[in-house]
């Protein structure tokens, strides 16, 4: 199948739960969101933050294993929505050989955010679940700027005139 290549993002995802999202890069911005659970979602977010935890977690040791067994994590592949479930494939690379192995999209984004890996996914699943934007995606530091400037200008007032 045809692969494009996809970044893990942070996004707002509700008052309490911020979840990672994939967004496609390809000549349209598009959306890609895989909704994970909390755990899942802390284990992404903490990379991406740079945060470290005092022991390691479960994706850590994932990765520890690969290195000591003398492989590394050639790229991630978000390979198909089946049954209203995302499915993804790890490939490893050790010896010459690869090595594709089966797992959720969150295991597959986890490990791939702590190696530095590429994140694919297949343009079948990308075609029939991206939410496309007829815009590229303003900067986070310039949007957060422009609400501030909003918020400075806005008066209870101007909320009563719509009513």
């Amino acid at each position: 199948p045809v692969v494009r290549p996809v970044t893990a993002a942070e996004a707002a995802a509700g008052p309490a739960l911020t979840l990672p999202h994939l967004f496609a890069g390809s000549w349209i911005h598009s959306d890609f969101g895989i909704w994970i659970g909390h755990a899942e979602a802390s284990a992404i977010l903490m990379t991406l933050q740079d945060t470290e935890s005092p022991r390691p977690m479960t994706h850590d040791l994932l990765v520890n294993l690969v290195k000591e067994l003398h492989a590394e994590v050639a790229r991630v592949t978000i390979s198909e929505l089946r049954d209203a479930t995302f499915h993804a494939m790890i490939r490893l690379s050790t010896s010459g050989e690869d090595v594709e192995i089966d797992c959720r999209p969150s295991d597959a984004i986890a490990v791939a955010v702590r190696t530095g890996s590429p994140i694919y996914a297949v343009d079948a699943v990308l075609d029939e679940n991206a939410i496309e934007f007829e815009h590229e995606p303003e900067d986070d530091d310039d949007m957060v700027e422009k609400f501030k400037e909003f918020l400075d200008q806005v008066t209870p007032e101007d909320f009563a005139e719509g009513s």
